[in-house]
């Protein structure tokens, strides 16, 4: 699906402002993405490219433009692997309560170094390990800059 580049601009937009205040969560070799206030989980990464994201979320954001999952999907994996910098290889949407990974997450939080990148790349941990010693709490809107 070829998608103009200005409904683009308007999409990134959209997921920005609408993602921004998310906390990012490095837990060994996943990547979390967990809204700040309702500790709801929002999408899910895996060293191995794997992709879930929380359908629910997402078909709201996507409502504005009139986007089936099976449209948007493919926008939100481009949109994931230009901002993080993991090549996504599966993408799958999940409907699920995931309430028991998110509070474990929130509880482990198996932390990333530069030994134990979890087989992320050098860049991603050195780019989450920067924001992480400047930030608090590593928001998404750290990754917009």
């Amino acid at each position: 699906m070829e998608i103009n580049p200005r409904l683009y601009k308007l999409i990134d937009y959209r997921l920005k402002t609408s993602l921004k205040d998310n906390i990012f969560l490095p837990d060994g070799q996943d990547i979390w993405v967990i809204d700040s206030k309702t500790r709801e989980w929002i999408f899910n990464i895996n060293c191995d490219g794997n992709l879930r994201y929380n359908f629910k979320y997402f078909n709201f954001v996507f409502l504005v433009f009139s986007m089936e999952w099976n449209e948007y999907q493919k926008i939100l994996k481009v949109w994931v692997e230009k901002l993080f910098g993991v090549p996504i290889r599966k993408i799958e949407r999940v409907g699920g309560d995931m309430k028991y990974q998110v509070e474990k997450v929130l509880k482990t939080n198996k932390k990333w170094d530069l030994k134990n990148r979890y087989t992320f790349s050098y860049h991603v941990v050195r780019e989450y390990l920067t924001k992480n010693d400047i930030h608090k709490e590593v928001k998404l809107e750290h990754y917009f800059l």
